[in-house]
């Protein structure tokens, strides 16, 4: 039975939605600004996966306004996905924000500007320079020459020194804001101006563990999704890469497991990833029974009959691992 049609409103948001997708305006489409940081971003994408994911308007009368809906469903998606990109969002800022780009010609007109007056004074500097030291003895000249050799060195070593601390502060001021991904490329910075700074090089470490957990658990999100449309194949991909990133979440590995069985059977791997997924999840009984299950179809009798045990350790009268040792 077919519900009620969209409301003009509804309709209107739509096609808000939509014009806003033709011209790619990704912070207006997720509702936040262009300075908005990660945290900010995330909590707006689940929002609006909640109000316009395909099953919010199942049996609706949705008319012609059926694919749009999908699409701006699709679009939020991506959207979400490169503003969370550190390098993807500074792609896109430098291609669609148009006022940043004014900015910066603004910037270059003053730092012109700058590079004019800087220039003049160091020729006047280097002509009065000039003429004390044709007033110098051979030996007052060299000693000069390595006075400024050595003040070159300290200034360069000082200006090394504060650019680091200054990228530190940041990085530490954005995990403060749970932003991991922006944090570790700041601390990156850091740690390369200054390797052996003990301080530096722990953070960095945090951050990028942090980042890499981060980034794992965008990737499973959309390997749910792609799995969700039926799109076996994007989310098997998927499912593999948020392993490589060792992401935290058991799911992911019995997910993949299916999806190998299903897709690209091999036994040692879904074992391999079954038994990762009972690992971080030990007191899950299905768990347990799937690998049971791998276990017996293998022959391997004893290790299947101690997955279906344990199973039933966790759940008294647990019918899929009664019905597992039965057929072993």
């Amino acid at each position: 039975m077919i519900g009620k049609e969209l409301s003009p409103e509804e309709i209107k948001r739509i096609e808000q939605m939509t014009d806003l997708i033709k011209e790619e305006r990704y912070y207006e489409l997720l509702g936040v600004g262009p300075d908005a940081d990660y945290a900010d971003i995330r909590t707006a994408f689940k929002s609006l996966t909640r109000k316009w994911h395909p099953d919010i308007f199942f049996r609706r009368d949705l008319g012609e306004y059926d694919r749009h809906i999908e699409h701006i469903f699709m679009m939020i998606t991506k959207a979400h996905r490169i503003l969370t990109n550190p390098e993807d969002r500074k792609e896109y800022d430098r291609t669609h924000v148009i006022d940043r780009v004014e900015v910066k010609d603004a910037d270059k007109s003053r730092q012109t500007r700058r590079h004019r007056h800087g220039k003049r004074r160091r020729e006047r500097e280097r002509r009065r320079t000039s003429s004390n030291e044709e007033k110098q003895s051979p030996k007052e000249k060299v000693s000069l020459r390595k006075q400024k050799i050595l003040d070159e060195v300290r200034k360069n070593i000082d200006s090394k020194s504060n650019k680091a601390k200054q990228f530190f502060e940041i990085g530490k001021r954005q995990l403060e804001e749970e932003r991991p991904m922006q944090a570790a490329a700041s601390l990156q910075v850091a740690y390369k101006l200054e390797p052996k700074n003990k301080e530096y090089k722990e953070l960095y470490a945090k951050a990028r563990k942090m980042a890499r957990s981060a980034k794992a658990f965008e990737i499973f999100a959309s390997a749910e999704n792609a799995e969700n449309y039926s799109n076996y194949t994007d989310a098997l991909k998927l499912y593999r890469k948020a392993v490589e990133y060792e992401v935290d979440d058991a799911r992911a590995y019995a997910r993949l497991a299916y999806l190998i069985q299903k897709l690209d059977p091999d036994a040692r791997e879904t074992i391999r990833l079954m038994q990762i997924a009972v690992k971080k999840s030990p007191d899950n009984p299905e768990y347990h029974c799937i690998l049971g299950e791998i276990f017996a179809a293998e022959g391997l009798g004893l290790n299947a009959r101690r997955e279906f045990n344990k199973a039933l350790e966790l759940q008294k009268n647990y019918d899929r691992a009664k019905e597992g040792l039965k057929n072993i």
